[in-house]
Order: C-alpha cells, then sequence, then structure tokens
C-alpha cells in the first residue's frame, strides 16, 4: 500500500488548496534557487484539536563531481507530518506504518 491510500484509509483527503499555497510559499522563499523544489502531494485530516497536514516534497540538486563536471542529484521524497499542537515529523513516504504511527500519535 502507497502513502497516498494508507492516508486516505485513515481519513485523509487530499488538499489542492494547501497544495498550492505551500508551492507559492516556495517560490516566494526560492526553495527552488539550487534545483527544483516540488510539492508533489498534500493531505489534510481534520481531528478535534485542528488539523493533521501531510506534505509530500522532493528537492534536486546539482553536484560538483570535479574536473568541471557536475551532475543533478535527485533526492528521494520526503513526508513532513504537521500536527495541531505544532508538532512537525518528517519521515520517509515508503514507511507507511510509520505514518500511521505518527498519525496515531498526533491525534
Amino acid at each position: 500500500m502507497d502513502l497516498a491510500t494508507k492516508l486516505q484509509a485513515l481519513g485523509f483527503a487530499p488538499d489542492s488548496a494547501t497544495k498550492a499555497y505551500l508551492a507559492e510559499v516556495s517560490h516566494a522563499l526560492d526553495l527552488s534557487h539550487n534545483g527544483p523544489h516540488v510539492v508533489q502531494e498534500v493531505f489534510t485530516k481534520s481531528v478535534s484539536s485542528g488539523t493533521i497536514t501531510v506534505t509530500i516534497e522532493q528537492n534536486t540538486s546539482p553536484d560538483d563531481l570535479g574536473g568541471g563536471m557536475t551532475a543533478v542529484v535527485t533526492h528521494p521524497p520526503v513526508a513532513i507530518i504537521d500536527g495541531p499542537k505544532g508538532y512537525r515529523v518528517a519521515f520517509n513516504p515508503v514507511d507507511v506504518d510509520l505514518a500511521e504511527h505518527l498519525v496515531t500519535e498526533l491525534e
């Protein structure tokens, strides 16, 4: 099961408005100055204490290999979960069991 499927099973919904907002913030902060920064997906869930947001993003950056050579490094995606009480944790989006544990901890 992938992260999107797991999150939807846990009551999250894709949030295109927040995704667009975070893409604007990324652009305003020039997070792509060293290579593209992409907000891939955003999911939100309302809980009694507020909203839990899960963002999946990915960066690329140039790497100096020496001798006048450079390469573009595509970093693995990262998922970031923001809880309503100010907690923020990054995790590997492949680890859906950890995602479920973190959601349970933040609810």
